[in-house]
């Protein structure tokens, strides 16, 4: 009984003191979990878009109703090599992801995107790859989503895989000691992240 209390009277008292500590050392140095943070992100896209999501026209609208073809193409059209419904245009996505095009509510959420980093990466001087990942964290962008942070001369380029449910929309950074662009572009909405093509 002895042995059993002093064993209970000791472990809360270590465990309560290393608890916090464990904590903020994890917080500094890795963030949230995971799964938070996926969690957080998709709350952040989720408020920065709603404004795009009522203006912009359902993509499907132009088409007559009950006029919409079904999801597998029917069996004459993959015959014609010109039929939207043909295989063709799958392998062309492949082969060519720049030909993923945004949707209206995608590039509205895209300027409004390119407007929050740019507002915040604009200072007197330009931010080192660091900062610029450190401000995009704050923004709400998680480094799962931060591709191909580099300082090349005087120029620090980074993009950002906002693609989510079928999307394909990206953003494409550029940040010098003079101007900060961030620009929308679309990518294939499945499959790893493709930056965009750099002229």
């Amino acid at each position: 009984m002895t042995l059993t209390a002093c064993g209970t009277e000791e472990t809360p008292g270590d465990d309560a003191r290393k608890t916090p500590a464990d904590t903020v050392d994890a917080g500094s140095s890795g963030g949230l979990p995971i799964p938070d943070q996926r969690v957080a992100f998709m709350d952040m896209l989720n408020t920065v878009g709603q404004p795009c999501a009522p203006d912009a026209p359902p993509e499907e609208e132009p088409t007559p109703v009950g006029e919409k073809p079904p999801t597998a193409p029917v069996e004459p059209l993959p015959v014609d090599g010109s039929a939207p419904g043909s295989t063709e245009p799958t392998s062309h996505t492949s082969e060519s992801p720049q030909e993923a095009t945004l949707s209206a509510v995608e590039k509205c959420e895209g300027r409004l995107h390119s407007k929050r980093i740019t507002k915040a990466l604009s200072r007197p001087t330009a931010p080192t790859p660091g900062e610029i990942r450190t401000t995009l964290n704050d923004l709400g962008y998680i480094n799962e989503r931060i591709h191909n942070l580099r300082k090349s001369g005087a120029t620090t380029r980074f993009y950002v895989d906002l693609r989510v449910l079928g999307g394909s929309l990206c953003l494409d950074g550029s940040v010098t000691s003079t101007t900060t662009v961030v620009t929308a572009f679309a990518a294939p909405p499945t499959g790893p992240f493709i930056p965009a093509k750099q002229s």
